[in-house]
């Protein structure tokens, strides 16, 4: 299966060639695999900015998250090094067949999820959030197409901005938006503070066949 097809060219995305031995040394990590989007340079900078704000005013003591690193989790499809390969493969095949325009998001709130010892502080939102909510669906209905199956639960886009022992309430924020044009397959590699894209997916610009203008 060609992994890393891209939705509006057909071509193949942006990838790590197989043969090549990072490679072959990082998918074996043990981390886990999921579909993501990231904030472009703009909005990855004022999220920074506004996390360094927050942990001020709120007393909190977790590092901030570095640009680079921020994203919002869509669904995950397993762990290394229990996943194998084939279904990694078999995923970014059915992502390829996400069919959705691109959207504008917008977090206006943050606020602390639950957790374990650490929980994460985050950033969501409202309307401005349904465009991920709807891509989520998407993705969703072309992996199950393809034979993958998941337990239906609820699901709030946020942004993971840090994690800290201390629960913030929600407050609101400086709306943090820019818009959504691709979407990402990330192997979060554990313990190295590290994301290794697997694939990458653009959203389309042109109208869909048969609209009308």
């Amino acid at each position: 299966m060609d992994a890393m097809t891209d939705l509006s060219t057909g071509r193949r995305g942006e990838s790590v060639p197989h043969n090549n031995p990072v490679f072959q040394e990082e998918k074996r990590w043990p981390g886990p695999i999921f579909f993501a989007i990231s904030p472009d340079a703009d909005a990855a900078l004022d999220a920074e900015r506004t996390a360094r704000l927050l942990r001020v005013k709120n007393g909190l003591t977790g590092a901030p998250y570095p640009q680079e690193a921020l994203h919002v989790s869509l669904l995950g499809i397993g762990r290394r090094p229990g996943l194998r390969q084939e279904v990694v493969e078999a995923a970014c095949v059915a992502a390829a067949a996400v069919v959705m325009p691109p959207f504008e998001v917008a977090f206006d709130r943050a606020a602390s999820f639950r957790g374990q010892s650490k929980r994460p502080f985050v950033l969501f939102g409202g309307d401005g959030v349904i465009g991920i909510e709807m891509l989520q669906r998407a993705l969703i209905s072309e992996l199950e197409k393809a034979g993958f199956s998941f337990k239906q639960k609820s699901y709030e886009p946020h942004m993971a901005l840090l994690y800290d022992r201390r629960r913030v309430t929600e407050q609101f924020v400086a709306p943090i938006h820019w818009s959504v044009r691709e979407f990402v397959l990330i192997h979060s590699l554990h313990g190295l503070a590290k994301h290794d894209r697997l694939g990458r997916w653009k959203l389309p610009e042109r109208a869909y066949p048969g609209e009308l203008l």
